[in-house]
């Protein structure tokens, strides 16, 4: 096939096309459906991780109640954990609104799947900030409750359950990422 003839056939099926467009109601009603897309996914699990992030770091305070926590240094661990999450929401948040921005009906393909790995970016960027930070959290809070084995046990079966939590969610994320790049 020639370049020209490439071009006709390209024009012919862009003219077809223009009969079938969508309006903005039939977008809307689509959108609306109880089908969800990968995008609506992902900008779905950024704003429940956020409201989660920020549910967490008001309710970090209630540790000054236990007296097993913490120790001398229970505030600085408290006021840490709520810098933690808040951190968290926050960028959670900031990359729910950069995908929430994505409009598949008004912008061409390749600046969707820009716009997406760009998102994509900015999560895996966040994970090598937040990762240390929650590390450094963990053996704060161990160290500060040395004395105790049994809260130590319970700080590491907790991280390992996290991780492994952690981890599902992360595949389910790049899997949502993954299907809107194809």
């Amino acid at each position: 096939m020639s370049e020209e003839e490439l071009r006709k056939q390209w024009r012919q099926s862009r003219d077809s096309q223009s009969r079938d467009t969508l309006t903005g109601s039939e977008a809307e009603t689509i959108t609306r459906s109880k089908r969800k897309t990968a995008l609506t996914r992902l900008a779905e699990r950024y704003a429940r991780f956020s409201n989660l992030a920020f549910i967490f770091a008001l309710v970090s305070p209630v540790w000054i109640a236990n007296p097993e926590v913490g120790g001398r240094h229970k505030s600085i661990i408290i006021i840490c954990m709520m810098i933690y999450f808040i951190i968290c929401g926050a960028i959670d948040r900031h990359i729910c609104h950069k995908v929430r921005a994505i409009n598949v009906f008004e912008m061409p393909t390749s600046e969707v799947i820009a716009r997406a790995m760009k998102c994509r970016l900015l999560h895996l960027k966040s994970m090598a900030f937040i990762i240390p930070l929650a590390i450094t959290l963990i053996v704060l809070f161990s160290w500060s409750n040395s004395w105790n084995p049994y809260m130590n046990i319970g700080i590491i079966s907790g991280a390992l359950i996290g991780a492994a939590i952690g981890t599902i969610q992360f595949r389910r994320f790049m899997r949502d990422y993954r299907d809107m790049k194809e």
